[in-house]
C-alpha cells in the first residue's frame, strides 16, 4: 500500500478523497451476478467483449518473422502501435461505461468518480511502467537471436504473450466498471 501511495501526488489525493467523501445512497449493497443485468449492461458488456477480442486478434497478428537485418527496429514499432491502440481503445470505452455509470444511482455516480481520479492519478505511473515493455522485449530478443540457432520463432510468442497480459491488465478498470453497472441485488431494494 505503501508503495502504491507514492504514485499520488497531493493533488491526487484530494481529488480522492473529495470522490471517496462523497454520500452514495446504497454504497454497501451487494452487487447482482450478470445474469440479473439489465439490458443497459448487457450491452456494455458486449462491447468490452468486443474491444477486447478486437486488440486480442491484433496482438496475435504479429508476423511470423522480420528481416532479420533490420533488428529489433520493426518489433518495437509494432509493439508501440498495439500499445497505443490499446491505450486508445480501451480508455474510450472506459469512458463510456463512466458516463453510463454517473447516469445511474447514486453508487454508481460515485464509482464512476473515483474511476476518473483513479485513471489519472495512476495512468501516468502505469504509462511509464508499459513503456518498460519495449526495453525489455529488446533484451530478449537480442538475446535470442544470438542464440545458437537463433529462437526468433520463441520471441514471437513471448511477445505475443507479453502483450496479451497487458490487454488483460489494462481491462481490469473495464472489468470493475462493468461489475458496477449490474443491477443491485433484490435484498438491497
Amino acid at each position: 500500500m505503501q508503495r502504491l501511495s507514492g504514485w499520488f501526488d497531493w493533488t491526487d489525493a484530494i481529488a480522492l478523497s473529495a470522490a471517496l467523501g462523497t454520500p452514495a445512497a446504497g454504497a454497501g449493497a451487494a452487487v447482482a451476478t450478470a445474469a440479473g443485468a439489465d439490458p443497459r449492461a448487457s450491452a456494455h458488456a458486449r462491447e468490452a467483449a468486443r474491444v477486447r477480442a478486437s486488440l486480442s486478434r491484433a496482438l496475435a497478428e504479429a508476423p511470423e518473422s522480420v528481416d532479420e537485418a533490420e533488428g529489433f527496429s520493426p518489433w518495437r514499432e509494432l509493439v508501440l502501435a498495439r500499445q497505443q491502440a490499446m491505450e486508445n481503445a480501451i480508455g474510450l470505452l472506459r469512458q463510456r461505461l463512466r458516463a453510463a455509470l454517473a447516469a445511474g444511482t447514486p453508487a454508481q455516480a460515485r464509482v464512476a468518480a473515483i474511476d476518473a481520479v483513479l485513471e489519472q492519478a495512476i495512468g501516468r505511473r502505469e504509462r511509464e511502467l508499459l513503456a518498460t515493455v519495449p526495453r525489455w522485449l529488446e533484451r530478449s530478443f537480442e538475446r535470442r537471436r544470438r542464440a545458437s540457432p537463433p529462437v526468433l520463432a520463441a520471441f514471437r510468442r513471448e511477445l505475443v504473450e507479453l502483450l496479451q497480459g497487458e490487454l488483460d491488465f489494462r481491462m481490469q478498470p473495464v472489468e470493475g466498471l462493468l461489475a458496477a453497472l449490474a443491477p443491485s441485488s433484490p435484498e438491497s431494494s
